[in-house]
């Protein structure tokens, strides 16, 4: 799991599993997050200049365990 947190500007994530698909804007003011769960594919999207964006994850960076293509994501879900 990942926990998405503006800590400057806005940010738009586009986010997709199998159960559903959603548009969320953060705005850093509105101190708004977001709890990505695992097999969620996220587009980030930078709104403002000078964007910070924070991510707090559950466990340490592994590169296997990331999705490159979206076309595998799609793959993998539809089997689950």
């Amino acid at each position: 799991s990942q926990f998405i947190l503006p800590i400057y500007g806005k940010i738009e994530l586009t986010c997709e599993s199998k159960s559903f698909k959603i548009k969320k804007k953060l705005n850093y003011k509105k101190k708004e997050a977001y709890l990505l769960k695992p097999l969620t594919w996220c587009k980030i999207k930078f709104l403002t200049d000078y964007s910070i964006l924070m991510v707090f994850c559950d466990k340490e960076y592994d590169y296997k365990d990331y999705i490159e293509k979206y076309r595998d994501f799609q793959k993998i879900i539809k089997k689950k």
